[in-house]
């Protein structure tokens, strides 16, 4: 058998890398170090109520941001997927978490991107087995207070709409050591109660001044802990994303808001982060739309890489 290659002088076609977050190089848990930030993708919105698809966003992100050409830390690292079992909710969720907490336990900050709120519990419950529940609270910023207890769901399987109360279980200050910033439309009175706990900022609050309202919701969480876990869905985001904000408290934010209020928690002592709730159209007008959530990742990658 003759080379077909050598007999007619073609070039073998160049294999194109694997897209990852923003190009970062590939990594294992074992390669981190206690600078690092590890982005993790989350395969998974089998347990939530909403839309399915987010499970996809990780997928999309990776190739909209690997070719963005944004400046992003030198210590980004690609960790690939988190393991899932979708038929498997109690073992999907301390799966979850002690990958979490094993990534805690190199010094690196977690970046989970993709999926839905439903397993954020369980990321979060690794991080604070690793660094002390007592010094740890949460900003949410999401369009829902998801405060419904936990005795609500049917099952035993991750429920978003009760993610909030199970954040509060694991957080030594339950609900005082979340902030729930951005939220929108009609909620039940009995989350609309348990908010009272929180703090509250509104989507309306932080559409006619984010940095204000950012910068009071810093100093609450301020006086109960140390250590910070960011999260954000972009459902906080006006309809398609980049529409213009509408009036009151049902338009959400548009992305310059939500960087604006990105941009007055750069500088607190954040362990971990995640980005949730996209769920990616597979064409052109889809693609465009994860490149804004691209910026969005890249400003909360700025909020992990330092503190003052």
């Amino acid at each position: 058998m003759t080379d077909a290659v050598h007999d007619y002088d073609i070039a073998p076609p160049k294999l194109r890398p694997a897209a990852t977050f923003f190009g970062a190089p590939v990594a294992d848990i074992e390669e981190l170090m206690p600078d690092s930030i590890a982005a993790v993708g989350v395969y998974c919105d089998h347990f939530s109520a909403g839309q399915p698809g987010g499970r996809f966003g990780a997928r999309q992100y990776r190739y909209a941001s690997a070719i963005s050409g944004l400046p992003v830390t030198q210590t980004l690292f690609d960790l690939g997927d988190f393991n899932v079992f979708p038929l498997e909710p109690g073992r999907t969720f301390n799966t979850l978490s002690d990958q979490s907490q094993r990534i805690a336990a190199t010094g690196a900050k977690l970046f989970a991107i993709g999926g839905d709120y439903s397993v954020s519990p369980a990321i979060v419950r690794g991080a604070a087995r690793e660094v002390g529940s007592e010094s740890l609270a949460a900003v949410r910023i999401s369009r829902q207070f998801d405060l419904l207890p936990k005795a609500a769901s049917h099952s035993d399987a991750p429920w978003r709409c009760s993610a909030t109360s199970e954040l509060s279980e694991i957080l030594s200050d339950g609900l005082s050591a979340i902030a729930l910033l951005g939220a929108r439309g009609a909620v039940a009175a009995e989350e609309k109660e348990r908010a009272s706990t929180a703090i509250v900022v509104s989507a309306q609050q932080l559409i006619s001044a984010p940095g204000e309202a950012a910068r009071k919701a810093r100093r609450e969480l301020e006086r109960v802990a140390n250590r910070y876990y960011l999260s954000v869905d972009v459902d906080v985001l006006a309809p398609r994303y980049g529409a213009k904000a509408l009036p009151g408290t049902n338009g959400g934010l548009s992305v310059a808001q939500l960087l604006a209020v990105l941009a007055e928690l750069e500088g607190m002592h954040f362990v971990g982060a995640e980005l949730t709730g996209h769920v990616p159209d597979l064409d052109v007008p889809g693609r465009a739309m994860t490149s804004q959530i691209v910026n969005v990742a890249a400003k909360m990658l700025e909020c992990l890489v330092g503190e003052t």
